[in-house]
């Protein structure tokens, strides 16, 4: 009981990183003696995708590393679904010149060698509604027609919707995601969607409760994630 809140959601964060940074280091002293085996290779990408999305700060250089390395992967064994997407999500999140089309094209891939995966369909359409493509729905409704219960998925078609400006049409789907997940997490989505509906004290208070979310889990990451916006 003496040790009960000892550990704050910071300091997880950081142990996070932490412990991916040891398990990283301890795949590339495994690829200095396997340096041909691509399980190897996938590991190492995988960590510096989670230790890049972990990062407060620059992630640039955990994302470069984690394409290389999925990169080794795709180009001994293609027809492996996880490192593309993978290398689509590095490529997402690094959003440098190009990287939005290759993000896109390592999920479309997915999709074309795992057609019933509903996470190739869901992450080509949070790329497309970056890229502004107004086909996104379709990936989306695809996704949650193979996972209907997806509060992630849910969201994703709320942040679409909303971003297009349909509210109504967006509601119902961020209804979903905080009623499959009340952790906090799409209420930012569900806001959205009210605040165009004119309902903006229930806007304002699902935006509180966001950004106490944000903070009781990622402190380290509220100004990446613009919480002080």
């Amino acid at each position: 009981h003496a040790l009960a809140g000892v550990f704050q959601p910071e300091l997880i964060a950081a142990a996070q990183q932490a412990v991916l940074t040891q398990a990283i280091d301890h795949f590339t002293q495994a690829l200095a003696w396997q340096p041909n085996w691509e399980n190897l290779l996938y590991n190492r990408g995988t960590l510096y995708v989670g230790r890049a999305l972990l990062s407060p700060t620059d992630e640039t250089g955990d994302l470069d590393a984690a394409i290389a390395d999925l990169t080794g992967v795709i180009v001994r064994q293609p027809q492996r679904v996880d490192p593309l997407l993978n290398r689509g999500i590095a490529y997402y999140e690094r959003d440098g010149a190009g990287d939005p089309a290759r993000a896109q094209a390592d999920f479309g891939r997915a999709i074309a060698l795992a057609p019933q995966d509903a996470r190739g369909y869901y992450h080509l359409g949070l790329a497309r509604i970056r890229a502004a493509d107004a086909g996104w729905p379709a990936d989306l409704l695809a996704a949650a027609q193979l996972q209907p219960a997806d509060p992630s998925i849910q969201n994703g078609l709320c942040w679409g919707y909303a971003l297009d400006g349909d509210a109504a049409t967006a509601l119902p789907y961020c209804e979903r995601a905080v009623a499959g997940d009340p952790s906090g997490s799409s209420f930012d989505g569900r806001a959205m969607a009210l605040s165009q509906l004119g309902r903006y004290d229930e806007a304002a208070a699902d935006l509180a409760r966001y950004l106490a979310w944000v903070k009781a889990e990622s402190p380290r990451l509220y100004a990446k994630m613009h919480g002080p916006e």
